[in-house]
């Protein structure tokens, strides 16, 4: 399972070329959120399966759908912010000094 927020953004699917394919519906989109939590023979196998095929994915969840596992979600908060960049670890320093 994975935490995640429904999305408020528009989220567009772009061609290679750079032009808009189609817009998608953002009711069904969610942004997804850390932590995220399985047993640990599905992350083992998730990670293993990986690596056996030189399969890369941007997280956890993405890795076990690969497998063929449902990944299910439970709502986060969007104040869980994702700390990537510079400008993320700014942001999280102004909400935890302003206590927001």
């Amino acid at each position: 399972a994975t935490l995640a927020v429904p999305m408020k953004e528009t989220v567009k699917e772009v061609s290679r070329g750079g032009a808009v394919a189609q817009t998608l519906d953002r009711k069904r989109l969610y942004s997804i959120q850390t932590p995220q939590g399985f047993k640990r023979e599905i992350i083992w196998k998730a990670y293993e399966t990986a690596r056996e095929s030189g399969q890369w994915a941007s997280d956890d969840a993405a890795l076990v759908e690969k497998i063929g596992k449902r990944v299910m979600i439970i709502l986060g908060n969007e104040m869980n912010i994702k700390i990537t960049t510079s400008l993320d670890l700014k942001l999280a320093e102004i909400l935890l000094r302003n206590s927001i």
